[in-house]
């Protein structure tokens, strides 16, 4: 009886050594002090995003709103006579319907285009759409998966690919958003002089070029979350 009695004791302070061993390694993996955690609360744009067979001539930061928040950056770009205007903004919470989003950002009116979603293996969703003599090309970019046109696809997309074991047990603690939901928001433009099918059949594809050399630029240089 009393071995039998050592060895539940014994057994016991193993289980107490081995639970506080536990804790202490999970602190330092995932609870890292908060001046080493990396929180992003807006993003800082490079001020140049080069293009294969484009020529970068000009990049602006983008105001928002009265108090100068700058949240974005607009590229422009030229090819021999064909111009480029990409813009680009960082929405730390959205939704990542460009529909919505083109109506915030831009003089767009609320159903004033209609919008053609596309699919790129690898890449993801896109939306295209032609206006005022221009072919645009809008999408998210997101921190983790593929790109989204839609608030569906982006809820998703979100949730397929930017849970974690990590992220579940922040989210606990109240120091992280169980997913992260921002996105890299962007409007490609390129206007098509004298405008009919075939030439913006043409525009789709030499801006549909862009929009996947963009995206892979942007790939490795999503903001961490």
């Amino acid at each position: 009886m009393r071995k039998s009695n050592w060895q539940i004791i014994r057994l016991s302070l193993l289980a107490v050594i081995f639970g506080g061993s536990l804790l202490v390694l999970v602190k330092a993996v995932f609870f890292s002090s908060p001046a080493q955690e990396t929180v992003v609360k807006s993003f800082d744009f490079p001020e140049k995003v080069p293009l294969s067979d484009w020529e970068q001539i000009k990049s602006t930061s983008l105001k928002e709103n009265k108090k100068a928040v700058y949240n974005g950056k607009e590229y422009k770009y030229i090819q021999d006579n064909n111009q480029l205007d990409i813009q680009a903004r960082f929405e730390k919470y959205s939704d990542s319907n460009v529909g919505r989003l083109l109506v915030v950002y831009t003089p767009l009116e609320p159903g004033s285009v209609n919008i053609e979603i596309n699919y790129k293996e690898g890449i993801g969703y896109y939306g295209l759409f032609f206006y005022d003599n221009t072919v645009h090309i809008s999408a998210c970019i997101n921190p983790q998966g593929i790109t989204t046109a839609t608030e569906e696809q982006f809820v998703k997309n979100k949730y397929t690919y930017g849970l974690s074991v990590k992220r579940t047990l922040l989210w606990i603690l109240g120091q992280q958003d169980l997913v992260d939901s921002s996105c890299l928001w962007t409007l490609l433009s390129m206007p098509v002089p004298n405008a009919d099918s075939s030439t913006i059949e043409t525009g789709y594809q030499q801006l549909e070029t862009v929009w996947f050399d963009w995206y892979k630029w942007w790939e490795s240089r999503f903001p961490p979350y």
